[in-house]
C-alpha cells in the first residue's frame, strides 16, 4: 500500500486526495478510542470472555468427538471459541430467562449430548487409561506434563487475544463509541438499538419480538420487532457480569469475539476442504472471511447495498455466522 500511494500518477493522485483525509480521520477516531479506560476496561473483561469460551468449548468439541485433540493449534481456537459461544450462550438464556427463553431447547439438546459424550468417553476410555499408565510404570518415565502443540496453543491464544482487543479498539473507533464534541454519534441507528435490546435482557430475561421505539405505540404503524437473538444474549452476560455499558459490550467485547471465531473457522474450513495443512491457506480463508465481500444475487434491492466483508458484516448477522461455519465443519469432519 505504501509503494501504490507514493506512486505519483494522475489518477492516483486524485485518488489519494480522497484516500488520505479518510485515513487521517480513522487515525483521530482511533486515538480518542485508545484514550478511552472503558474501552481499555472492556478489553480486558472481553478476554476473560473469550477465555471462559474457549476452555469449555475445547472441553465439549474434544468431548462429543468434533475436535481431534492432536488438532493444530489454529483450528483448536477456532472451533473451541466457537462451540464455547453457542454452548456458553444458550445455557445463558436458558438460566437467565427461567427456561421461557426460545434457546432453552437448544440448550437442554446441547446438555443431553455433553453428558452422554462424558458417560460414554469414561466407559470406552477405562482400558485405555489402564493401558497408558501400565506402560509408563513398565518404561519407568513420569506422564508427561503438557500435552503435545500446547506451546502453539499457547502462541495462538495469545495472537487471538491480540486480535480481540485490536478489532475492539477499531470497532470503537469506526463505530465512535466515544463521546465527540458532548455528543455520542452513531454510523447507523441499528447499532444502538441492537446494544439497548442486549441491555434490556441483561435487566429482564425477557424475550419478545416486540420492542418499544423510544416513543408510544403510533396509529396505523406496526411496533418494532428485533432479532440477533444470539449475540443479544451474549452481550446481556457481559452487562450482567460486568455491568459493561450496552454499547461497550456490544461492539468491544461481542463482536470482535464473533469475529475471530467466524475467521478461524473460515481458515480452518478452507484447510479441511482443499486437504492441505498449508498456514498459506489458512490465512488465505481468514482474511477472505474479513475482506471478501458477497454479490448480491438480486440488484437493487435494499439489503444488496449491504454487502460486505465479515470485519463489518459481523455487526449484521452475529452469531448466526458463526454458527453456520460450525455447522459446516462438523459436516466436513463428521459426515452423516
Amino acid at each position: 500500500m505504501c509503494v501504490w500511494l507514493a506512486y505519483a500518477g494522475p489518477l492516483d493522485t486524485e485518488i489519494r486526495g480522497s484516500l488520505l483525509p479518510s485515513l487521517g480521520l480513522i487515525v483521530g477516531e482511533l486515538a480518542i478510542s485508545v484514550s478511552d479506560t472503558r474501552l481499555w476496561l472492556a478489553a480486558g473483561e472481553a478476554l476473560i470472555l473469550a477465555c471462559v469460551c474457549l476452555l469449555l468449548g475445547i472441553w465439549v468439541s474434544r468431548k462429543v468427538g468434533l475436535l481431534a485433540s492432536d488438532a493444530p493449534a489454529s483450528e483448536t481456537i477456532g472451533v473451541g471459541l466457537a462451540s464455547g459461544l453457542a454452548v456458553l450462550t444458550v445455557g445463558w438464556a436458558a438460566l437467565r430467562s427461567g427456561g421461557q427463553s426460545a434457546f432453552t431447547p437448544v440448550a437442554f439438546g446441547f446438555a443431553s449430548a455433553t453428558v452422554l459424550a462424558v458417560v460414554g468417553w469414561r466407559r470406552n476410555s477405562v482400558t485405555k487409561q489402564r493401558a497408558e499408565v501400565a506402560l509408563t510404570a513398565g518404561s519407568g518415565r513420569g506422564s508427561e506434563t503438557r500435552p503435545p502443540g500446547t506451546k502453539r496453543l499457547v502462541l495462538a491464544s495469545i495472537a487471538g487475544a491480540v486480535f480481540i482487543v485490536a478489532f475492539g479498539f477499531l470497532f470503537g473507533a469506526t463505530m465512535a463509541q466515544s463521546p465527540r464534541d458532548g455528543v455520542q454519534p452513531v454510523e447507523f441507528m441499528d447499532e444502538a438499538f441492537y446494544a439497548v435490546l442486549g441491555d434490556d435482557l441483561a435487566k429482564t430475561g425477557v424475550e419478545t419480538i416486540y420492542s418499544p421505539a423510544g416513543v408510544g405505540d403510533l396509529p396505523d404503524l406496526p411496533s418494532q420487532t428485533w432479532y440477533h437473538w444470539g449475540e443479544l444474549w451474549f452481550a446481556s452476560a457481559a452487562v450482567a457480569l460486568f455491568g459493561t455499558e450496552p454499547m461497550f459490550a456490544r461492539f468491544a467485547i461481542v463482536l470482535p469475539i464473533l469475529l475471530l471465531a467466524a475467521a478461524s473457522l473460515t481458515g480452518t474450513l478452507v484447510r479441511r476442504v482443499t486437504g492441505t495443512s498449508s498456514l498459506g491457506a489458512y490465512v488465505f480463508g481468514f482474511g477472505a472471511c474479513l475482506f471478501l465481500a458477497p454479490l448480491p444475487l438480486v440488484a437493487g434491492v435494499f439489503f444488496g447495498s449491504w454487502a460486505v466483508g465479515m470485519l463489518f458484516g459481523i455487526t449484521l448477522y452475529g452469531l448466526a455466522a458463526v454458527v453456520a461455519l460450525l455447522a459446516m465443519y462438523s459436516f466436513v469432519v463428521r459426515p452423516p
